[in-house]
């Protein structure tokens, strides 16, 4: 089971309009070409779907256009900073037949390159993007080990079953921190979702089944910020309004690093309240934009019963 598909790969471009004015002007006077990094690493797991692509002046016709570098001037490469050894990765081009951009992605494919806990590592890419050889580089730090989840207070539960005090059960969790890290990531996946098993009878919101088919939110990721870095162990518990159908549900908890952290917080709150646009944290250097961060993963689940 690969644990990054369950990643969420969000990259954008944002550009910036006068002071106060709560509007953006969609020119392309402000564009810089810049490398498109989504690339994260996981403690223990293979190196692999680093996603390398390139962002495009607003009027550009995506259609006509790949969003992939040249495949054959492009170089990306992994760097165990301890060691100081270079890892060079490969391209995985998709099978003829699926040309979803989710399938084009470079990968480590030796033995020797391993994810540790507290170790840290660089990305270095150059790629060639409107005629120009564009580099960017970016490092991350493994969060310590130490992070697990040591017990779960129940494994099935009827939707928004009621205890003994008429109080609504959740799921909770148990989890022991890793030393120094303060954000943890959620990711809930229900197994099976489609319009014979969404929950339409919640409080929460009114759906028909043509929406559950067009557009059924069976993914969903949420964080939990402002805990404590010192070791300890701390409960998490998910609300109902995450899950939205009877179902086995795949619960990927994470312990993520800054620079993850600032991506998830920062990405999608570009305007302040007087109206300015300011780009996202990245920690990227260079002619880069996006996230190259790490963290590390522990897997539970969960079934949601009928009452």
């Amino acid at each position: 089971m690969n644990i990054k598909y369950a990643l969420v790969c969000l990259i954008c471009l944002f550009l910036i309009n006068s002071c106060g004015d709560p509007s953006i002007v969609t020119t392309n006077e402000s564009y810089e070409p810049k490398i498109v990094i989504d690339a994260k690493l996981v403690a223990g797991q293979p190196v692999d779907h680093i996603y390398i692509s390139q962002n495009f002046p607003v009027t550009t016709n995506l259609q006509r256009k790949s969003v992939i570098p040249d495949v054959a001037r492009t170089t990306v490469s992994i760097t165990d900073i301890e060691s100081g050894i270079v890892y060079p990765l490969s391209f995985h081009e998709a099978p003829t037949d699926d040309k979803r951009f989710q399938n084009y992605y470079w990968e480590y494919t030796g033995n020797s390159l391993k994810i540790e806990c507290g170790k840290s590592y660089r990305l270095d890419v150059e790629a060639p993007i409107n005629g120009k050889m564009l580099s960017a580089s970016a490092t991350t730090t493994v969060p310590p080990a130490g992070f697990k989840i040591l017990n779960q207070n129940t494994y099935s539960l009827a939707y928004r079953e009621r205890n003994e005090n008429d109080d609504i059960e959740m799921f909770e969790l148990d989890v022991q921190r890793s030393p120094g890290a303060t954000f943890y990531l959620s990711v809930i996946e229900a197994q099976v979702h489609d319009v014979t098993n969404y929950i339409y009878d919640n409080p929460y919101q009114n759906i028909e089944p043509e929406d559950v088919a067009d557009d059924a939110d069976w993914f969903i990721y949420n964080w939990v910020q402002n805990i404590s870095p010192e070791p300890g162990v701390t409960k998490i518990k998910y609300e109902w309004y995450n899950m939205n159908f009877y179902a086995d549900y795949r619960v990927i908890l994470y312990a993520v690093d800054i620079n993850y952290q600032h991506f998830l917080q920062t990405f999608d709150g570009v305007q302040d309240d007087t109206g300015n646009y300011h780009e996202p944290i990245f920690h990227i250097e260079g002619d880069g934009i996006g996230v190259f961060g790490s963290m590390i993963a522990d897997t539970t689940s969960f079934t949601i019963t009928r009452n």
